[in-house]
């Protein structure tokens, strides 16, 4: 009951911030008795086999493949015009727009955006990434392991199998933060899928230097270790970051914002 009521308020959220994206663009549009973009959102089939799963757990998916979905909000550009409109002259993309958000986000991060990327893209897509947002939750335990690269490959993966499900041939790829880091391993694996690669303030992960990382534990005091090295098994064991901001309270977390 408490997943579907953590869903619910998600949608309810969703909602809200569409309205707003839709004004944001309706206190731009200088045309506003014509309705110049669609704004919605969608669900997309991902089959778990692209993922880089165990082979315990595939084996026991192979008779009924667990369907996952990529949730995403959609902005389409009308380009019909109502006789007696003006001229557009801005000059838009008809390849597609790809936002990825950052960590501990999802698709309405960019909800400011939206209607005014429709003014240069055609198509805009906004996803939740998988494990985010209103896009399916599977287990991460079931990975086959805990590598970077496998990691790298859950995300790059999913969001091939979007672009494939979506008929897209290639797209405008931008991604903020996290989303940034994906965006790059994307297009080392996909190039040819990528027409232009955007970066917001994109995060990445240093190569660990052994020699380095055993200098710097040197250096700190027992205590430091000792703390280090409990955060570090609390964060193996799967408590990270977002799994503490979601046990908080609601009017915990609203008086935060407030």
């Amino acid at each position: 009951a408490m997943l579907v009521t953590n869903r619910e308020k998600l949608l309810l959220a969703e909602s809200r911030l569409l309205e707003y994206a839709q004004k944001i663009g309706q206190s731009t549009d200088t045309n506003k008795d014509n309705n110049t973009y669609t704004m919605t959102v969608m669900d997309t089939e991902i089959p778990s086999s692209v993922l880089p799963l165990k082979k315990s757990y595939q084996q026991g998916k192979e008779d009924t493949e667990e369907k996952l979905f990529i949730h995403s909000a959609l902005v389409i550009r009308n380009e019909k015009k109502s006789k007696g409109d003006a001229e557009d002259t801005t000059t838009s993309s008809s390849t597609p727009l790809v936002l990825l958000h950052g960590y501990m986000n999802g698709a309405l991060y960019f909800y400011k955006n939206l209607a005014g990327l429709a003014g240069y893209f055609t198509t805009v897509h906004s996803l939740d990434m998988l494990g985010c947002g209103l896009s399916s939750g599977p287990d991460f335990r079931m990975l086959k392991d805990r590598s970077v690269q496998t990691t790298e490959s859950f995300f790059v993966e999913s969001l091939e199998a979007w672009r494939s499900q979506n008929n897209i041939e290639k797209m405008v790829l931008a991604g903020h933060s996290m989303g940034g880091y994906m965006a790059i391993a994307y297009s080392e694996k996909y190039p040819n899928r990528v027409e232009k690669l955007v970066l917001l303030s994109p995060a990445g992960i240093q190569e660990l230097n052994e020699d380095k990382y055993k200098s710097f534990l040197s250096s700190m005091s027992w205590t430091r270790r000792g703390v280090l090295k409990v955060v570090q098994s609390i964060y193996d064991y799967g408590v990270t970051p977002g799994a503490l901001f979601r046990s908080v309270s609601e009017a915990r977390g609203r008086s935060w914002v407030e």
